[in-house]
């Protein structure tokens, strides 16, 4: 589940995201992806709104839909987005999947080599190129799911799940398990602080950028 309303409720709090990590017993970094849209575990979600002393349900987004609205929408997009829709080409997939391998590759390397250096010796500019790096093999994935699209910063999957190849889908989450694990990483070295700036959403920052 997405905790989409978790900034507004901790700000109202007056919590920093880490003060708001030490209370719930999560990690920073958990937070922090919470708040800029990735899904969480329900024990996750729980430790968040008790912290918070809100319900879990306040957190989310909007209300959860009633099972006969929520069965209406259902249909409403498989027939927008039929399985019989023709697929797109199906060696793009292919293409896009070893151009991301190879790159993660090179990421997993070069994270390896600046977590040796560590902190003052390892280039930042290169730690920001491993994650945005790292990031953008995650979204080459979602961007190559058939009903994709990019919209301003997000990207939208238009296709019901049913339409898309299971196997295509793990890999897009093996990506995007890939780039929070280097995330985490990187911090843990301290390559990486979490920066917060008055009226801006928090962001992770390379050490030595920006300070």
């Amino acid at each position: 589940m997405e905790l989409a309303r978790t900034k507004e409720w901790r700000e109202s709090r007056g919590l920093t995201q880490r003060a708001l990590a030490a209370k719930a017993s999560v990690g920073e970094v958990t937070v922090a992806r919470i708040e800029t849209g990735a899904s969480v575990t329900p024990s996750t979600a729980r430790k968040i709104a008790e912290t918070l002393g809100v319900a879990v349900a306040d957190l989310l987004e909007r209300p959860p839909v009633p099972l006969a609205e929520a069965s209406q929408e259902t249909r409403r997009l498989e027939d927008k987005w039929p399985e019989a829709e023709p697929p797109q080409d199906p060696l793009q997939w292919e293409r896009v999947l070893a151009s991301v391998l190879d790159r993660q590759r090179e990421v997993e390397a070069k994270v390896e080599e600046l977590i040796a250096l560590g902190v003052g010796e390892a280039d930042p500019y290169q730690v920001k190129w491993a994650l945005d790096e790292a990031q953008d093999c995650w979204h080459a994935l979602m961007l190559a799911l058939p009903g994709s699209r990019r919209e301003q910063n997000k990207i939208m999957v238009e296709a019901s799940l049913s339409s898309i190849d299971p196997a295509q889908w793990e890999q897009r989450v093996n990506a995007e398990r890939f780039y929070y694990n280097i995330r985490e990483r990187l911090v843990e070295a301290g390559l990486v602080e979490l920066r917060e700036r008055p009226g801006q959403k928090a962001e992770l920052v390379p050490v030595g950028i920006g300070a």
